[in-house]
């Protein structure tokens, strides 16, 4: 819960207003980010939700507040995929862009410094920037279920599509440049014309102005293609 009150009122007006929140108390820090409540795992708590109310969605997006998408090319590339693996029993795919032999930070003053006692290998094993990771329907239940035998880890982005996805061997899909961290990687244009599936915005304005701009973009298209 927010320690402001005025915050915590703007939250429940969005709530009664829109109904798309979902509100836990916990106490939020690096250290703590995959711990909640009765020692679950936070970072699990969006998991949990999916496997509750949405047991028979198809695929899972995970966008963090920064970064805007180009939904419309990203559903139009699913459905491509859904095709293409229609005969599969279980898919278990992670589509995002891949950290591949990053090595574990020893710096002490490095924000991301980790323990040998927390993880002994010299190097993470492949996972997923943590931006933008879409995830197919059937992995949410597996992942809940490994993270109940699995040893707590506090980066979140490699708890999950490093440690559980290759317990529950998981594929990480590989969407490189498709997803942009630095801005010299791919300009506005490219995310509007679907070149780029997501991109950093610097401010709530500029990720709603690159929004309308797909948006218009999609009803020219639509427009054109009617004529």
């Amino acid at each position: 819960m927010p320690p402001d009150s005025k915050i915590q009122k703007q939250l429940l007006e969005e709530s009664r207003k829109k109904h798309d929140l979902i509100q836990q108390n916990f106490h939020d820090s690096y250290r703590n980010l995959t711990w909640k409540v009765e020692f679950k795992h936070l970072a699990l708590m969006w998991l949990r939700f999916i496997d509750e109310y949405c047991p028979n969605v198809q695929y899972i997006m995970k966008l963090d507040d920064d970064v805007v998408g180009n939904i419309l090319e990203i559903i139009h590339f699913l459905n491509e995929h859904v095709k293409a693996v229609s005969l599969l029993k279980s898919q278990k795919q992670i589509f995002c862009r891949v950290i591949y032999h990053r090595p574990v930070s020893r710096e002490k003053k490095n924000k991301w410094y980790v323990r040998r006692d927390e993880l002994s290998s010299e190097y993470y094993s492949n996972y997923c920037v943590g931006m933008a990771i879409i995830f197919t329907g059937d992995l949410p239940n597996m992942l809940l279920r490994a993270a109940k035998k699995e040893r707590y880890f506090w980066i979140d982005d490699y708890f999950i599509t490093g440690i559980l996805a290759k317990k529950v061997e998981a594929q990480l899909v590989d969407l490189k440049r498709k997803i942009v961290i630095y801005t010299w990687e791919g300009n506005e244009e490219a995310l509007v014309n679907g070149d780029i599936f997501f991109r950093l915005f610097s401010n709530m304005s500029h990720g709603l102005q690159l929004w309308r701009q797909i948006e218009n973009s999609y009803f020219i298209r639509f427009l054109n293609s009617s004529l």
